[in-house]
């Protein structure tokens, strides 16, 4: 459907966790696949995700490349066809990227814009737009400069307040046709109504196909709570990578001062991973010891739900290994997803670029470059933390 506005709609996928919207996602590009559609552009919070969202693709049946970030574009060997897989990071901190991922798409683009966990973009000053976040800023840019694509929206907490609906403009909830001129409009009229404003809100978007929110029953369910102990080798592999945190922490700021890059948003994404990752993989012991009692004693189905499986942390190890020519042993150095993130983030996301043209690509520094390196180096000493869960 064409809004008044000129641009296709869009649609919200709102269901709860565990629902599944990461395959819903791949069925939508799926679809279109099967309807001649082949360029596809799918942003997302998390590098780690892309992973799983070539997972996604792949068990559906989608044979479509999936090109990894930005920088994967405007080079002689970028597949005319796949899914671009980026972070918001990447399009948010640079109009270059931006314009890389358009160019890409090419005039008239009419495939998937997907934004995965939409609510990054909610960030918005409606009275100053121009102290809106970097990620809003880019999420409208992408809308506006690709009018005909195909945008899909994705989040369990895409609306926590009425400001944060700014960025979703394709609901056709405001504009040309509506009783609203702008988004400024609808929030003097929609904000003195309340939560039952909202809740009577979505009710309409659900009757008119704009947006579907579902979640998983609870029924009958009971819950406990169990500590799973740690070890005194864990314990100690664990503080010395907490002062290894602080240690990188302290480094980011002092290098991103310098270069001029606010990478402090980035830094504590991957520090909420990589303790979630180490909590996860850390309590499998705990996990295996009870699922054995409730199979074989109590003589019940086990059913484990992971946070995170590893799976792209895992793959990005295999991938250095061959690629330094060494063999890939499916048993032997299990990677840890944990040590894996922080690397990861060491070699993609430190400080080390600088430029004083927005217009032009950054330059390395190299004292930058030298300080990146020493991270990498005791990051690489770190005692032995748990491998993911999976492979545990």
């Amino acid at each position: 459907m064409i809004l008044p506005t000129g641009r296709r709609a869009g649609f919200f996928i709102g269901d709860g966790a565990g629902v599944g919207k990461g395959r819903q996602i791949a069925g939508v590009i799926v679809d279109n696949c099967a309807r001649g559609r082949l360029k596809h552009v799918w942003l997302s919070i998390s590098p780690d995700l892309r992973g799983v969202a070539k997972g996604d693709l792949k068990n559906l049946g989608c044979g479509l490349v999936v090109i990894d970030g930005c920088n994967a574009l405007g080079n002689a060997s970028t597949p005319e066809h796949g899914v671009v897989f980026s972070t918001y990071t990447t399009p948010a901190g640079s109009k270059p990227q931006r314009d890389k991922i358009i160019k890409w798409c090419g005039q008239g683009f009419d495939g998937c814009l997907i934004f995965d966990e939409a609510h990054c973009a909610k960030n918005a000053d409606l009275n100053h737009p121009e102290k809106s976040s970097g990620v809003h800023r880019a999420v409208m840019d992408l809308q506006e400069r690709l009018p005909m694509a195909r945008v899909v929206y994705a989040s369990a907490t895409g609306v926590t307040e009425l400001t944060d609906l700014q960025y979703a403009e394709r609901l056709g909830l405001w504009g040309p046709g509506t009783s609203f001129d702008g988004f400024m409009d609808f929030y003097k009229f929609m904000h003195p109504r309340g939560i039952a404003g909202m809740e009577l809100l979505a009710m309409e978007m659900k009757a008119s196909g704009a947006y579907v929110a579902r979640g998983l029953s609870w029924t009958d369910a009971t819950f406990e709570t169990v500590v799973a102990p740690l070890s005194d080798s864990l314990r100690h592999a664990y503080d010395q990578a907490a002062g290894f945190l602080t240690t990188l922490r302290r480094a980011v700021e002092r290098a991103g001062d310098v270069v001029g890059v606010n990478a402090m948003n980035s830094y504590w994404s991957m520090h909420l991973r990589f303790c979630k990752e180490l909590m996860v993989a850390a309590k499998v012991e705990s996990v295996v010891e009870l699922a054995r009692k409730a199979r074989d004693e109590e003589g019940k189905a086990v059913v484990i739900a992971l946070q995170t499986t590893g799976e792209a942390g895992a793959e990005r190890a295999a991938q250095k290994q061959q690629k330094a020519g060494e063999t890939v042993c499916e048993y032997d150095a299990i990677p840890s997803t944990a040590h894996q993130t922080l690397l990861y983030f060491i070699e993609k996301d430190f400080p080390t670029e600088c430029s004083a043209d927005p217009t032009k690509d950054p330059v390395k520094s190299p004292s930058y470059v030298k300080l990146q390196n020493e991270m990498r180096r005791q990051a690489m000493a770190l005692p032995a933390l748990p491998p993911a869960a999976l492979d545990a």
